[in-house]
């Protein structure tokens, strides 16, 4: 259902000449391409390359294909944000800000590494429907995370949220 390049992880950058194909192939299918971006919780990545500004490049290019930003960008939440906001065929999955179970983590780290980042981030693109849920399981425990995500995102956009834009993105139907 979709292309996923783990940027960071692989150290190439999101526009080298070495994924075109790849994404081509994406345009040809209509399928999405989901880009790893952000930390990489791997000492020996290269967290250069996972930088979410670059998906401006390839959206301009490629301006019939889909691209999802995870994680946010975190910690590169502006750059995401511009990207997301700027472009109409870029979205956003809210998967991974924090790991384990963040009914585990303080109420200040909640506010810091979780909430205040999402709700600017949120205001900021000003569309809901730019936002996937994404559960990045098993590295989350789901329903602290979603029960955090339900604090944060609107109850108002919480079909499109939970469910809609996910199908709208990736192209299928999902069972409630």
């Amino acid at each position: 259902q979709c292309l996923k390049i783990y940027l960071g992880y692989v150290p190439l950058w999101a526009t080298d000449k070495f994924y075109l194909p790849f994404y081509k192939l994406a345009e040809k299918h209509r399928i999405p391409v989901v880009f790893h971006t952000g930390d990489t919780y791997d000492k020996n990545a290269k967290v250069k390359y996972a930088d979410p500004l670059q998906i401006d490049d390839l959206a301009v290019d490629f301006p019939k294909v889909k691209f999802v930003i995870a994680h946010m960008g975190n910690p590169w939440f502006d750059s995401a944000a511009e990207v997301v906001y700027k472009n109409d065929n870029v979205f956003v999955d809210v998967s991974a800000l924090v790991l384990g179970d963040v009914g585990e983590l303080s109420d200040l780290q909640k506010e810091e590494l979780v909430k205040k980042p999402l709700q600017w981030f949120y205001s900021y693109v000003d569309n809901p429907k730019k936002f996937l849920y994404g559960s990045d399981w098993p590295l989350l425990k789901q329903q602290s995370y979603i029960d955090l995500m339900k604090e944060i995102i609107p109850q108002k956009d919480w079909e499109l949220f939970f469910y809609q834009n996910a199908k709208n993105v990736f192209g299928f139907s999902l069972n409630k």
